[in-house]
């Protein structure tokens, strides 16, 4: 008897060699990947604002690196221990909004220099799920009051449109591999997190048709 589900892979049609520069975003399945990759002395950048869990955030990270304005001291919050951007991950807090800043312009140039340098890049869908503050996603909560977000799940189409716009303009010539990761969001509960996963396949499914 078999207690498991065996799978034979299809070969991707996007190969990575040494010769080529990676670029991954996303979920911390993204970073897994990239670890593995750095591990195989790959060239890889992994999740400069850190990690990204859904699609839109990640678009807007690629969209910053493409045109890397500096982050303004205006764009921080404060929660009485540290500075935080709802556009980067908590990694990139800190006790000083100079130190703040530092880090965050530091990962911003690290991206823009990743993306104009990358062949291949990697996006790893984590949630469909998303949390709106001022009708604008955040990439991160930052762990502030639930009543100052609302949260809404995406549709398949703005997943797609966020990315197709990508492959147009930043993303323009370069592989790019799509992955969903399959992390669960237990905290969505396991339907809440099987509809999520599914409105990420059928946008990975949607993009690749494109």
């Amino acid at each position: 008897m078999k207690f498991r589900t065996e799978i034979e892979p299809s070969p991707s049609g996007v190969q990575i060699g040494y010769e080529n520069r990676v670029l991954t975003l996303g979920s911390c399945f993204a970073a897994h990947i990239a670890g593995k990759l750095a591990e195989a002395k790959f060239r890889v950048t992994a999740n400069p604002s850190g990690i990204l869990f859904n699609p839109l955030s990640i678009a807007a990270a690629i969209r910053s690196y493409a045109d890397p304005a500096p982050v303004g001291r205006e764009e921080l919050g404060f929660d009485g221990e540290v500075w935080y951007h709802f556009g980067f991950h908590g990694d990139l807090s800190a006790p000083t909004a100079e130190a703040a800043l530092a880090r965050m312009n530091a990962a911003r140039q690290a991206g823009a220099e990743a993306l104009r340098t990358a062949d291949r890049v990697i996006l790893t869908f984590g949630t469909a799920w998303v949390y709106e503050r001022q009708s604008e996603v955040v990439a991160n909560c930052h762990r502030r009051p639930a009543a100052e977000f609302a949260r809404r799940r995406l549709s398949v189409d703005e997943i797609a449109d966020a990315i197709s716009e990508l492959a147009e303009g930043p993303l323009a010539g370069r592989s790019i591999l799509l992955t969903v990761s399959p992390v669960r969001h237990t905290g969505d509960g396991l339907a809440g997190n099987a509809v999520s996963k599914a409105a990420l396949r059928l946008a990975a499914e949607e993009l690749a048709e494109r």
